[in-house]
């Protein structure tokens, strides 16, 4: 269920509004409103560092494990300023290897030699004048002075004119040579330049083992940034100070003990999702609160003025990840991480004990449909006869898509048979009887091999008539023309919707006929010869891990898709809360 919530605004003495907001933060109990905070050059600075904070954070997570010696760092302010110097050294370093190199690309084409030689043959008498020109011009010098090709073709032919005697400037096309041009010292400068960018990284790299002081400076800078906002969002009336904010009536207490003992008062009334943005504090059941970490890593939440659908969520996205994955065996794999966790990070951490047990309960579903479709790792084992080796199993399996679809849009409907009112009631029978219908058409059109019994024609007939008539009295507004042209949409898109449940049978079916197509090509290989067995096995492995790889990627887009789209949609749910996040302490 969703807690209801109050908007409480405490009265405090203006003197003390610095230590009521500490007061407050101990308490943690009230999300403030701090959406009408002006900014300032504080919370300027420290967004800005917290900003900084985060970027070094990521920075150091990707960067390469280092054997160099940790360098030392008093705190993290220390060690953020250390990565931006590093950051900032490698892009100047960067930049003169770019100059460096393009003064290469320049010199490369005449050859191994500096300018200074050419300084030092003039003192011998030895007159050399590097030249760039076609072909047929150089020919034509070559009748006048000697000259040597050094590089090029056609048009643009470099060479050198060799004399005894200064030639004058206007009798030769000289070629402009790039400034330090020995292309040795050129190459050395270069790769001194590579050496001190790499051992820049290792430096980078080591500050790695600063990471864990890197992040509790970034939770700090957190801190003190909301108690910045918290203290700005104090409306000052002359002597009194104000603030405001929202408080579960379930926590209500330590607000009226607070301010029995510190003098305040308080003024509260019940928030209203129509004026204001309320959060969402949800209270689910035991079993529901293994949905959290799914939730969480979505980062959804149902509206204040909505309802709590974990449990419902839970039961379908696990029967879902059963079916997309559909295999006894990667399900067990799952299963072996998962106590793998459950005896390491699981016994210390207790943040990580519920993404645990929701790994275990899908690793479960998985072992299950896998055992009932005759399912693992590619290869066919006893099941279920209905499901596994009935000639009709395909069709049988698209027969339980389809159920699910049924059962999972009807509850929906039946949800919001809950909130009351005749017109409602009856519009979402009607839509109950639409879906029955479809379910029904469905089955006509997709599933059924033989002749249909009597009945079953007219039921549909009567449940689309009855339910379309329904439905029209609850979803038509005469006054409003769009409510008539979208209604038939309505009923159109709710038949999309119980189709689009097929999407369980087809990337079930995909990944079974992924990984048997990577079995059979694996032991094709192995009967080759016995040289063949380490591809054998290497197609093997990458099969099934590229299998389960898009069995999981499947899993966040269908599955996720038809509780948070289909379901959610018949439900009325969008999804559109913000969590409740109470001014606290948190090292605590």
């Amino acid at each position: 269920m969703i807690e209801p919530m109050r908007l409480l605004t405490l009265i405090v003495p203006e003197a003390d509004r610095v230590s009521a907001v500490e007061r407050l933060r101990d308490l943690g109990v009230m999300q403030v409103e701090t959406s009408s905070v002006q900014e300032t050059p504080e919370l300027s600075a420290l967004t800005a560092a917290l900003e900084e904070a985060d970027r070094v954070v990521d920075i150091l997570q990707v960067s390469p494990e280092s054997d160099e010696t940790l360098p030392d760092a008093a705190d993290g302010a220390q060690v953020v300023q250390m990565v931006q110097d590093s950051l900032k050294l490698e892009l100047d370093l960067q930049r003169e290897l770019d100059q460096c190199c393009a003064r290469i690309a320049q010199a490369a084409p005449w050859g191994r030699f500096s300018t200074e030689l050419l300084d030092r043959a003039g003192k011998f008498g030895l007159r050399i004048y590097c030249c760039t020109a076609p072909k047929k011009v150089m020919a034509e010098l070559s009748k006048k002075y000697v000259c040597m090709p050094l590089s090029g073709s056609g048009a643009a032919m470099r060479f050198a004119v060799l004399a005894d005697a200064d030639i004058a400037p206007e009798e030769l096309p000289l070629a402009e040579l790039p400034a330090g041009s020995c292309l040795a010292k050129l190459e050395e400068q270069a790769a001194d330049l590579r050496q001190r960018m790499a051992e820049n990284r290792l430096f980078r790299s080591a500050l790695k083992g600063h990471l864990e002081m890197l992040r509790q400076y970034r939770a700090n800078l957190a801190a003190e940034l909301e108690f910045a906002q918290v203290r700005l969002s104090v409306g000052v009336h002359d002597k009194l100070a104000t603030i405001t904010g929202f408080v579960p009536e379930i926590l209500l207490d330590p607000i009226r003990e607070a301010v029995k003992k510190f003098g305040w008062g308080f003024a509260d009334r019940p928030a209203d999702p129509a004026k204001e943005s309320v959060p969402t504090l949800l209270k689910m059941p035991k079993m529901a609160k293994v949905i959290t970490p799914l939730m969480d890593f979505l980062a959804i939440s149902p509206g204040y003025d909505e309802r709590d659908v974990s449990l419902p969520v839970l039961f379908f996205f696990t029967v879902f990840f059963g079916m997309l994955v559909g295999d006894a065996g990667y399900g067990t794999l799952f299963l072996i991480g998962a106590v793998i966790g459950w005896l390491t990070v699981g016994r210390k951490k207790v943040s990580a004990r519920l993404p645990l047990l929701l790994l275990t309960l899908l690793s479960c579903a998985a072992i299950g449909w896998g055992w009932a479709s005759g399912n693992c790792f590619g290869m066919s084992i006893p099941g279920i006869p209905w499901l596994s080796s009935d000639p009709q199993a395909g069709r049988n399996t698209q027969l339980v898509c389809f159920t699910l679809a049924l059962a999972q849009l009807a509850l929906a409907h039946i949800f919001r048979i809950l909130d009351g009112g005749v017109r409602n009631v009856l519009g979402q029978v009607g839509w109950i009887l639409v879906l029955t219908a479809n379910y029904l058409l469905v089955y006509m059109l997709l599933l059924t091999t033989s002749a249909l019994p009597g009945w079953f024609l007219p039921a549909m007939l009567s449940c689309y008539g009855a339910g379309i008539v329904l439905a029209a009295i609850a979803e038509i507004n005469i006054r409003d023309v769009g409510s008539m042209f979208g209604f038939p949409f309505s009923i159109i898109s709710s038949f999309v919707d119980v189709l689009s449940y097929i999407r369980l049978f087809a990337v079930g079916m995909s990944g079974f006929y992924l990984a048997k197509c990577f079995n059979d090509m694996a032991m094709t290989l192995r009967g080759v010869s016995d040289w063949m067995l380490p591809v054998s096995i290497f197609v093997l492995l990458f099969g099934h891990i590229l299998n389960i790889a898009l069995a999981s990627m499947g899993v966040l887009v269908h599955g996720v898709r038809l509780n948070t789209l289909e379901f959610s949609s018949h439900l009325g749910l969008r999804w559109g809360g913000t969590v409740f996040s109470p001014f606290r302490r948190h090292d605590k």
